[in-house]
């Protein structure tokens, strides 16, 4: 699985290496729940037991691969990105052939790193293609693999395992997956298999992808939520708010991109969840996770338009849910906030977004950052002057959104093995080489593209890119850039990111989605929105040690054990006194190590004490 390889990546020590025990315990162990989730699955019994052999003999093929294991290949690479480990499963196979095992043993053992979603090796089979034994092989081969010790890493907890193997469940099949629910909340010690909760102890560490908030990170939070409350209010934007949980139609409506693949489904609940009658995923999910706040404010706006005013300033702020891959700046719970214009459209709403979001940061001491601005229109005319049927331009913005990574040459190396003609790359690269970054690169655009793009979208793109520059009050500058995509395919026309060097990628971002709400309402209204990278914003401001503008600072008063009860309160009461005039007062009980409790204050912002004895009073 990815998700659990990529935590081998940067590793020094050698990864690839074989330990014949190791290999044999983790034979066993596939060996048992392959017998197991095969027999839940009603499978005859002649092939649950061939099964257990395939799972006792699915690495076999590793034995071959000792020359390379033993020093050949020299780069700690991820394992299942190895060359020569991808060949073990065919080499296997080779060399059981001709032994007397029957073809569901030869083909679960060949096939067992299949993924259903037709991603795995070695023949990229995909669905019930994949032979049933391989499908189940894959299921408790990726268990196994997790549970154990690596050399990379220690070996996960149960608990660890199920989520990760949760957030990969596109590589099995969904019935081979329930029954192993059914019969994996059993791990193995030894050759005895024992319940989870009998060998079970209370984990201390958030779930993976989530994060314990501690004081000083959430100071800078409130600080910063209640910034853009004031400045936000400022632009005339009115506080909103969704539920978390949403239909798990509206969520997987084709209008979320990538998102749509990193929902946190639910479980329907009570008696409609039929674990046994479940066939297909929607017989078991009713609900997910939000993993925006856009999906939820079009569903939101097409509920209560008539009691909203027109047009509608939206002000959201809330956590949002993405099973993705962990990384600096990116969890799977974070805190997004959004600001939308709905039923205004003329590009008034995008120079408000795009004022009130430079305005923010100004305040917030950000500089020198830039608003990369593009139009879908301009994606769409630029594909269709390069001759691209239309039906492919979907995989061509998917291509040209890796520019930035892998530059005009990697673009045109990808278009080609899509099969894409040579004329349309390069007509369709050589425009990239013409646009500027300004006003002059829109008008290029304007009129290069005048056959296949309306004048008036690169007229409203100059005068929001003029008009911003014109009366900005925050550092920043503006940036066309005809190489934006933006995931999302519920865009329409302008689409913007902010980028920051000291972050080195995108720390928000929008555009306008004037087609999402009519999906809700069978209307078309006029939107657009900007998010914030809230949590990237928070993360750059630690970073650097941001320290709150305070008017009055923060007092701590240091009080001798023991104080008698009179002067306690008078102690109190200049306490009081001081938070009416509004400082911040955080009274606490002298402690013996002095030193190291002021130490501990002073990192926690408090600048001045004040000590309170029994005797000195």
């Amino acid at each position: 699985m990815d998700t659990v390889q990529k935590t081998a990546a940067g590793s020094q020590q050698r990864i690839l290496k074989f330990d014949l025990a190791s290999e044999l315990h983790h034979g066993m162990l596939v060996s048992n729940l392959a017998y197991a989730v095969a027999e839940e699955m009603g499978l005859p019994h002649e092939q649950c037991y061939e099964l257990a052999i395939a799972g006792m003999l699915h690495d076999i093929g590793k034995l071959k691969l000792t020359s390379y294991i033993n020093g050949q290949e020299q780069d700690p690479l991820v394992i299942e990105e190895l060359k020569y480990v991808r060949m073990h499963s065919t080499l296997g196979y080779e060399e059981l052939k001709g032994q007397g095992y029957s073809d569901f043993v030869l083909e679960s053992i060949l096939y067992h790193h299949e993924n259903y979603d037709g991603s795995g090796y070695p023949s990229n089979k995909a669905g019930d293609d994949i032979p049933i034994g391989a499908r189940i092989l894959r299921v408790c081969d990726v268990y196994a693999a997790l549970i154990s010790d690596r050399p990379y890493r220690r070996g996960f907890d149960i608990s660890s395992v199920m989520e990760l193997m949760i957030d990969e469940v596109k590589n099995f099949d969904m019935q081979v997956f329930l029954a192993f629910q059914r019969v994996g909340s059993i791990m193995e010690t030894g050759r005895i298999f024992i319940k989870e909760e009998d060998n079970m102890a209370l984990k201390k560490k958030p779930v993976t992808g989530m994060k314990d908030i501690l004081p000083k990170e959430m100071e800078i939070r409130n600080y910063v939520m209640n910034m853009i409350r004031e400045t936000y209010g400022t632009f005339g934007f009115s506080s909103i708010e969704t539920p978390c949980v949403e239909h798990i139609e509206n969520l997987s409506s084709k209008q979320g991109g990538e998102n749509e693949k990193l929902i946190f489904k639910i479980l329907k609940r009570g008696e409609k969840l039929k674990l046994a009658e479940a066939e297909k995923e929607s017989d078991l999910v009713d609900s997910g996770l939000r993993y925006d706040l856009t999906v939820p404010l079009s569903r939101y706006y097409s509920n209560n338009a008539n009691e909203l005013p027109a047009p509608f300033k939206a002000l959201q702020m809330g956590n949002v849910w993405r099973a993705d891959r962990p990384q600096r700046g990116r969890f799977r719970q974070f805190m997004q906030c959004d600001i939308d214009i709905l039923g205004e459209s003329t590009y008034l709403a995008e120079i408000e977004l795009v004022l009130a979001t430079t305005t923010l940061l100004g305040k917030l001491d950000f500089h020198n950052f830039t608003i990369r601005i593009n139009d879908r229109k301009i994606l769409k005319a630029m594909a269709q002057y390069s001759g691209f049927p239309q039906e492919s331009f979907d995989t061509v913005f998917i291509i040209l959104d890796k520019m930035d990574k892998i530059g005009l040459e990697g673009v045109a190396e990808e278009l080609e093995k899509e099969g894409f003609a040579k004329e349309s790359i390069d007509t369709y690269l050589g425009l990239f080489k013409e646009i500027t970054s300004d006003i002059e690169g829109v008008r290029y655009c304007k009129e290069k593209l005048k056959d296949v793009l309306d004048p008036k979208v690169a007229e409203d793109l100059e005068t929001i890119i003029s008009t911003v520059d014109s009366v900005k009050t925050a550092d920043f500058k503006m940036s066309f850039d005809p190489t934006l995509v933006r995931g999302m395919s519920y865009y329409t026309g302008p689409i913007f990111e902010i980028s920051m060097d000291e972050f080195g990628g995108s720390v928000g971002g929008g555009g306008r989605y004037d087609e999402m709400i009519g999906k809700f309402t069978g209307n078309n209204t006029s939107a657009c929105g900007f998010s914030i990278g809230f949590e990237r914003i928070v993360m750059l401001l630690l970073e650097r040690n941001y320290e709150i503008p305070t008017k009055n600072g923060k007092k701590a008063y240091l009080i001798e054990k023991n104080m008698p009860a009179d002067k306690m309160l008078t102690i109190l009461k200049q306490a009081q006194e001081e938070r009416n005039a509004g400082t911040q007062i955080n009274i606490s009980i002298m402690k013996k190590n002095k030193k190291f409790q002021k130490d501990q204050m002073t990192a926690e912002g408090y600048t001045e004490f004040v000590e309170f004895f029994k005797d000195r009073m």
